[in-house]
């Protein structure tokens, strides 16, 4: 787990920590941001994947339920 009190710095000090760890795998969860507000501040998964070339990362999908009660998943 990685930890920082200033959120612009996120993923350049998750990339550094990786990269101090030889790590060749990353779990990160989906954003709970809106689209809008990813496409204004940018998404930090984008980010973390122009940043690790090396890595795989996986992105764990956020399971909302519909607004009619049922999951998204079939």
């Amino acid at each position: 787990m990685v930890e920082t009190t200033n959120k612009r710095k996120v993923v350049s000090v998750l990339v550094e920590q990786l990269n101090k760890k030889n790590a060749t795998q990353v779990i990160v969860g989906q954003s709970a941001r809106t689209r809008i507000k990813e496409t204004l501040k940018g998404s930090i998964v984008e980010k973390l994947l122009r940043l690790v070339r090396r890595l795989d990362v996986l992105v764990v999908a956020d399971q909302k339920p519909t607004t009619d009660g049922k999951n998204n998943i079939d």
